[in-house]
């Protein structure tokens, strides 16, 4: 039995699945088997994951992808102790991603662990910001997790099943129950992947608004308005003074756009939760 299962879960990532794969091919630490669950591709990414014959493949119809339980069905055919989470489009940066990012998990230090995310070289300016501010060198939030990049143990999976209720931020939410229940959460900033996204505003508009509704069904905290312009106002001085200090000045505009779009369409979502429950 392999120590590590690493789930791949993807869909139309052709322009980054090799760069993964091979990636990961390289590690250090070399006892784990790949399991691959694709949703629907049509621009041949599952084509370029079934050259590699050490992967398992794992077809997931149009339609049928439900984030929880998909990820339930990933730890149900992994073998390892240890399941490693990386999405088809995060990429390792060397060789000691997976041997720094198992550590906490090998040495009984935590029951899960998350990667160090850094943006792609073409990433927006404020998409640079926020995974600066998210990912730094050095762990300082209590309550965050990504899944893009993470490990849990086979018995934390066992006790505490992803909810395939939430349809976004399903990670977050499961997070928060394993703290609920006095399980430890550690932040591997030596392990590090490549990942990020340059968003349309109508992306950005969908993926805040689905965020805003899930931290409604995971917080059960509603945002008062002062919270949402206190919010929005940081992000943009945030926004100029970063631009200023990267002679960036000129994404000015587009940027505002984008943070605006950002905070309205969270705060939007979360009123939507509130309201489906007083109905």
């Amino acid at each position: 039995m392999p120590t590590v299962s690493i789930v791949i879960r993807s869909r139309n990532d052709a322009s980054f699945i090799k760069r993964v794969l091979d990636k990961i091919s390289e590690q250090t630490f070399s006892d784990f088997e790949i399991l691959n669950f694709d949703n629907a591709s049509t621009d041949g990414t599952r084509e370029i994951i079934a050259q590699y014959d050490n992967i398992r493949l794992f077809s997931i119809p149009e339609g049928g992808y439900i984030p929880g339980k998909v990820l339930n069905f990933a730890f149900e055919e992994s073998l390892g102790e240890v399941i490693v989470y990386n999405n088809s489009d995060s990429i390792p940066l060397d060789e000691f991603w997976l041997e720094e990012l198992i550590k906490p998990l090998l040495n009984q230090q935590a029951q899960a662990t998350y990667a160090r995310q850094v943006p792609r070289p073409n990433a927006f300016p404020w998409v640079k910001l926020d995974y600066s501010r998210a990912f730094p060198e050095t762990p300082y939030s209590k309550t965050f997790f990504s899944m893009v990049s993470s490990a849990t143990t086979r018995s934390t999976l066992k006790r505490f099943p992803f909810d395939p209720k939430i349809s976004y931020s399903e990670d977050v939410f499961w997070a928060k129950t394993l703290r609920d229940n006095g399980l430890k959460i550690a932040y591997s900033p030596k392990s590090i992947v490549e990942h990020s996204h340059n968003y349309s505003i109508k992306q950005v508009q969908k993926r805040f608004s689905g965020e805003g509704y899930a931290d409604g069904q995971i917080w059960k905290k509603e945002q008062p308005s002062f919270h949402f312009a206190k919010g929005l106002l940081g992000g943009i001085f945030r926004d100029f003074f970063w631009l200023l200090k990267t002679n960036q000045i000129a994404q000015l505009v587009p940027c505002l756009k984008y943070r605006f779009k950002q905070k309205l369409s969270y705060r939007n979502g979360l009123k939507d939760y509130f309201k489906n429950i007083k109905k």
